[in-house]
């Protein structure tokens, strides 16, 4: 698997960084086609080893493969029924959480943007995520502990309507505002009183969205509409 690392570190450096309106990434098979097709194949089909996110988020389900959301615990150890499913995503914790480079390449890839030693003390969490009809998250910047976030997006369904509707949006104010951690609620509708939409990061086979926290930093998923299971990883760094 170290080799598919450096094949997702060589794509990430090979990628344009965007700076307006901040600093983000979008990559195009952001794994090794057969790699992708693995984790497809071990990710886990149903919810029996996730937990609901928070009470407030519950059509989030999420099994962590980090250090839990605050970075402060021990590195999850996994237990599937399945003995190689469990061996996959052991290694991956490995390769992919444990071993610095992946986080390393992002810090150097932001580094006009992030303090690069305070991201020394940073530590990774990582966790799969899957998502239900229903589910939303306001408009937020994330908050200032965390260095930089990445959206592994875990499709097996590429139609157009889903590619949209389980997007992550990109959006700016419409004026002037106090710059907060508050998560700012999407109308029924999917249309937002505070914020204008300037992109969405389609949800597609093997992409990676990432962007590194700054004050203007606002993302968010307005109300999924479609049914199925909108699955990823979530990837990212915390420093106090």
């Amino acid at each position: 698997m170290k080799k598919e690392l450096d094949y997702t570190i060589n794509k990430i450096n090979q990628t344009e960084l965007f700076e307006d309106p901040y600093p983000f990434l979008e990559v195009n098979n952001i794994f090794s086609d057969n790699f992708y097709e693995d984790i497809l194949k071990n990710k886990p089909k149903n919810k029996k080893h996730y937990k609901p996110l928070s009470k407030m988020y519950n059509d989030r389900f999420i099994l962590e493969l980090g250090y839990g959301e605050n970075v402060n615990n021990s590195i999850n150890k996994l237990n599937f029924d399945d003995k190689k499913q469990t061996s996959f995503w052991s290694e991956f914790q490995k390769i992919f959480i444990e071993d610095r480079s992946l986080s390393e390449c992002l810090v150097k890839k932001y580094k006009n943007h992030i303090d690069t030693e305070r991201s020394k003390k940073g530590k990774i969490n990582c966790r799969l995520s899957k998502d239900l009809k229903g589910y939303s998250i306001g408009v937020h910047r994330d908050k200032r502990d965390k260095l930089f976030s990445c959206l592994f997006y875990l499709a097996d369904d590429t139609s157009l309507d889903k590619k949209v509707n389980w997007g992550t949006q990109i959006l700016v104010p419409k004026s002037q505002m106090h710059h907060t951690d508050k998560h700012h609620p999407y109308n029924n509708d999917g249309s937002h009183d505070l914020f204008d939409l300037y992109k969405i990061i389609t949800y597609e086979p093997n992409k990676m969205f990432s962007w590194c926290i700054t004050d203007k930093s606002y993302h968010g998923v307005p109300p999924i509409t479609h049914k199925g299971v909108r699955d990823s990883i979530a990837y990212f760094m915390k420093s106090k």
